[in-house]
């Protein structure tokens, strides 16, 4: 073994209980001692271990169900079943009458059992996708990406592959109701009809609309059209999803009605200040998939890019940045205006007028900062016009207003950046507009679309209040939430997959919304809401949305008409825009500032931002989304105040501590969560979480934590933080799975600078305990050689951590929700594990790096050898395969796998799920099975897509499925591609090529398991200036 090269090797731990520092290292999960460090041996930790672990709170009295069996007669009911057994009675059993209704008249595109894809568009936060959506007899069942879009390319995010949940919603809106109580559907159209004249008499006076920022042509045509029906109407954005600053910022400078578009593809140097451009922020899917494609090309031709982040906390972004500047947010503006100064003392021209931006640009007094500026500064200066800086879209516009000026001065215009023409609300304010005009009496009806304002909104808006003073209020929304339940009407919206629609993404791309299903409930779209209140001509969605696409053919519309249907998008829809900005315009209110002190103890500032997992809050009833890991914190099923270790540990605070969060008067109490990464002195809040309203798995779950925001904006110095009394449970699955001692400190992820690569491609091997060749075994190997074998890489390369592979295997595999109280008990069921590991000796500032841990389908499989019923076996294809009906519950198998891959089912978790969703039927995937109580399961690479495209291959061909023909749902999903599936045995594909990487290792090679998924090493590009 390679101790010594192992000890010169990066360290990565995967928690603050890891970091060893001075202590021994880690040990394995015990739930009694939330995986405490100690000094004690590993004997007398395994000691400490019990071996039945107490009932949970979810468990404490259950009443098991009594058959009327005793211990002395199962036992002899057991002896004479091998009597009974040997006996051919199988056919001697009475069943029980089951009645069958034929299918008499059959669709002619249906065939039982054969899905079909229809393409339509989500908007998911500001972005558009193009998708692929799978109906089984009728029923959408899973989500994809369109390969054929040139947006996002078949990769779809996180919230898209869970959207599908939203339409089988538990606390889903059935019907209208007025102040609470359910109404007809006729008596809805009579109020509308009511409304809609009693509009038009007063030309609209007194009527305001409040919407989130739809990339809708459709939506922005119909708003036109209710101006010049109601011309006194009053059209409201509020988005915390959206780009409103930057909108503001360029409409200032003369660059009104463009967005920009980022081409990281072309981008040497990448920095985002701020922004989490992979992960949630702004069109992150595209984004993410160019910016992975210039670093995969760049591996091997040394065109790789570089990524500096600059952020108080851990955002995906940061995550994958080759430098990470730790700071906090209120400190930007100094970070700008000290990248200004360096710039131009290096010899960059500004635009003319741009100067009035920045009149006070000097370098900072923050020693590091000032090193890592000058560093960054030389980098782009060197790549003139193949450069891109991003902005966060929570910043102010004056911030904005300076990045634009300085991507402009380093030429990134028109080649790293481009416009392309915005869809233009005719917004005339936020929500803080709209909150003076009803403080000013001049809101007489209010009409919400989709959105949750009451829960949203900055405290020191007392929107609440506000709201109770509008003398009608009608709002439209997937369910009663907040602000449904505070409004006079609420009107059910129909799901996406049920309603005519149109999106235009950020590159252009045109696509239409079709509906796979018809609606199930009593719902409208919100453009037939408009378009009924507003009396326009067309209130059907279907006729709405194609008058707007008749101007677009000029001809042979219903042939061209069709071909957007089928296809779900109109190529090349739009072209780059030119803005001719007009810099001096910028005047005093973008004029950036750096007289914020930086934090300290006694003032810690307060920065509140989107959740991870349901951002603001929208995705909040989603149960899939509520458990799955937040990528940097682990956690699940809540938010906690994050805080560096530092300033955790002056605080006098640990994790799970209360703590009192207040802010010129606002409150906030909640648990704290040390989390490395975090800025010293800044407390990060999460929104989304304290719903009422938003279903069962809603309820609480997290807190409320809108009510610290201010109008000014999410990022709030001078607050303080005060430990309260009490603890609270916080679940975080980054503290279970982990592997065995002895295994859990083995060299897991390898990584090298692309210097290092470039020197040394063969360095994986040094990470290596035992070498390759020194590896034997004591039996016969399997001879898995003939026909197709299935195989499998990830790229750590590319990964993001963005989380979406785990919800698109989630839906694909009926894998079902546990609740928090077993997640907290290690019983979570995903079945793709997303491990993140810090890098670094410091753990306030560690860098961070992810491995997706599925199933390692080991050819010599250790699960296999100790199943005493054979009920996981190693199919001829070379997969470890699951035997549902055979299996026992002993769980020999999850104890002998060294990943720590495979999921038990403690309870009859599908039957819960059913009773309290009972639409999510509906949704099941009628080609994988439902697992039961005390049954084992894990990754089975998508089996029944294997099974599917063999049988399409036998049946249309040679028996030989193509290369590409089959992806596992987690590959499908990936916006980066950064998993390969495919055929070992053939040279030429895909799959094998990436094998035979010198980047590509297998985990644990010297326990001699073989393998079958592989990874790819990271490669970072650091900045020599600052290693």
């Amino acid at each position: 073994m390679r101790n010594r090269e192992l000890e010169t090797l990066p360290k990565h731990w995967r928690n603050l209980d890891s970091f060893d520092g001075a202590e021994s290292g880690p040990t394995s999960f015990n739930a009694n001692t939330d995986g405490a460090v100690g000094q004690e041996s590993q004997l007398e930790r395994s000691a400490a271990i019990p071996e039945f672990l107490p009932p949970g709170p979810d468990e404490a009295g259950m009443a098991v169900p009594q058959t009327g069996v005793s211990r002395r007669d199962f036992m002899g009911i057991m002896g004479a079943s091998v009597a009974i057994a040997a006996a051919p009675l199988a056919g001697c059993i009475r069943k029980p009458v089951e009645h069958i209704v034929p299918f008499a008249q059959r669709p002619e595109d249906v065939i039982p059992g054969k899905p079909l894809f229809y393409a339509t568009a989500y908007q998911s936060g500001a972005q558009v996708l193009g998708l692929l959506v799978e109906s089984q007899d009728g029923r959408p069942t899973k989500i994809e990406g369109n390969p054929n879009h040139p947006s996002n390319r078949g990769g779809v995010d996180l919230f898209t592959q869970a959207a599908i949940f939203e339409l089988y919603l538990p606390s889903r809106s059935v019907g209208p109701l007025r102040q609470g109580e359910p109404v007809s559907t006729a008596d809805l159209m009579a109020f509308l009809s009511q409304q809609a004249d009693a509009l038009a008499a007063s030309r609209g006076n007194g009527f305001a609309i409040v919407t989130r920022h739809r990339r809708s042509p459709t939506l922005s045509r119909i708003l036109q059209q209710v101006r010049q029906a109601l011309p006194e109407t009053k059209v409201f954005v509020h988005d915390l999803t959206d780009r409103g600053a930057d909108r503001t910022a360029l409409a200032s400078l003369g660059a009104a009605g463009v967005v920009p578009n980022y081409q990281l593809d072309a981008a040497t140097v990448v920095v985002a200040v701020d922004a989490d451009v992979l992960g949630k922020e702004g069109d992150s899917v595209r984004t993410a998939n160019r910016f992975a494609e210039r670093r995969r090309k760049g591996v091997e031709d040394g065109s790789m890019n570089r990524l500096y982040a600059i952020e108080p906390t851990f955002s995906i972004t940061g995550m994958a940045a080759d430098h990470r500047l730790r700071l906090p947010a209120s400190q930007i503006s100094a970070f700008l205006l000290s990248l200004k100064a360096a710039l131009v003392s290096g010899g960059l021209a500004m635009p003319q007028g741009a100067d009035s931006l920045t009149p006070n640009s000097k370098t900072s007094d923050n020693v590091e900062l000032t090193k890592f500026v000058a560093v960054l500064a030389k980098d782009l200066l060197a790549n003139k016009g193949k450069s891109a800086i991003v902005v966060g879209r929570h910043h102010a516009p004056s911030i904005h207003a300076v990045v634009h000026s300085l991507n402009a001065a380093l030429e990134n215009h028109g080649t790293t950046i481009r416009f392309m023409p915005d869809v233009d609300l005719g917004a005339d304010g936020d929500l803080a507009d709209l909150s003076k005009a009803i403080g000013s009496n001049s809101v007489k009806t209010l009409l919400v679309l989709e959105g949750n304002p009451v829960y949203e909104a900055p405290g020191d808006l007392a929107f609440t209040a506000q709201l109770s003073n509008v003398p009608l209020t009608i709002h439209c929304g997937l369910e009663q939430d907040e602000t449904a339940q505070a409004a006079h009407w609420h009107i059910p919206v129909s799901h996406f997959l049920e309603s005519w629609g149109d999106l235009q993404a950020v590159d252009g791309t045109r696509s239409v919304q079709q509906p796979i299903i018809a609606p199930m409930f009593n719902t409208m779209s919100t453009i037939e809401v408009l378009a009924t209140i507003a009396k326009l001509p067309e209130t059907r969605g279907y006729d709405i949305v194609r008058s707007t696409w008749r101007a677009e053919f000029s001809s042979d519309y219903e042939r061209q008409w069709a071909k957007l249907v089928h296809d779900g998008f109109l190529p090349t829809s739009a072209s780059p825009a030119e803005p001719n900005f007009a810099w001096a315009n910028g005047g005093p209110h973008l004029v950036v500032s750096a007289s914020t002190a930086m934090p300290s103890l006694g003032a810690i500032e307060v920065d509140v931002r989107l959740s991870n997992t349901v951002l603001d809050g929208r995705y909040t009833a989603n149960p899939w989304l509520l458990e799955l890991p937040d990528q940097a914190s682990k956690l699940a099923w809540d938010n906690a105040v994050l805080l560096s270790p530092r300033t955790a540990a002056e605080l006098g605070v640990a994790k799970g501590d209360l703590v009192r969060v207040e802010v010129n008067g606002q409150i906030a109490e909640l648990p704290a969560m040390p989390q490395p990464g975090v800025a010293d002195y800044v407390g990060i809040l999460e929104l989304g979480f304290g719903r009422s309203g938003a279903g069962k798995y809603a309820e609480g779950a997290g807190f409320r934590v809108s009510q610290i925001m201010s109008v000014a904006g999410p990022v709030l110095p001078s607050g303080k933080i005060t430990k309260g009394s009490g603890t609270y449970t916080l679940v975080s699955t980054q503290d279970y799975g982990n592997l065995n001692d002895g295994l859990q400190n083995r060299p897991h992820v390898r990584e090298a600078s692309l210097a290092d690569f470039k020197e040394n491609p063969e360095f994986v091997k040094k990470y290596e305990l035992l070498p390759a060749e020194k590896v034997v075994s004591i039996w016969e190997l399997p001879n898995e050689t003939g026909g197709q074998q299935w195989g499998m890489t990830i790229d750590l390369n590319t990964c993001t951590g963005c989380n979406a592979c785990t919800i698109a295997c989630q839906v694909e595999n009926n894998i079902m929700v546990v609740g928090k109280e077993r997640v907290a008990r290690g019983r979570e069921l995903h079945w793709i594990r997303l491990d993140r590991y810090f890098v670094g000796e410091d753990v306030n500032d560690p860098q961070a790096v992810f491995q997706p841990m599925p199933c390692a389908q080991c050819e010599t499989a250790p699960c296999e050898s100790v199943c005493p019923v054979a009920a996981t076996v190693h199919s001829p294809d070379g997969l470890n395969d699951m035997v549902y009906n055979r299996c026992i519950g002993t769980r020999y198998c999850a104890n002998n796998c060294p990943f720590k891959v495979r999921r038990f089912n403690y309870f009859n978790f599908s039957k819960e799920n059913d009773e309290a969703m009972p639409l999510m039927r509906l949704q099941r995937n009628p080609d994988v099975t439902v697992r039961f109580r005390g049954v084992m399961e894990k990754c089975t690479y998508c089996v029944q897509r294997i099974t599917e495209a063999k049988i399409a291959a036998k049946r249309d061909g040679n028996g030989i499925v193509p290369d590409g023909t089959i992806i596992p749902a987690c590959a499908q999903t990936c916006p980066v591609q950064a998993i390969t599936f495919g055929d070992i045995n053939d040279a030429k594909s895909k799959v094998s090529q990436l094998k035979a990487s010198p980047r590509n290792y297998g985990l644990l090679s010297e326990l001699n398991l073989r393998v079958r998924t592989t990874y790819l090493a990271k490669i970072r590009n650091p900045n020599p200036e600052l290693v």
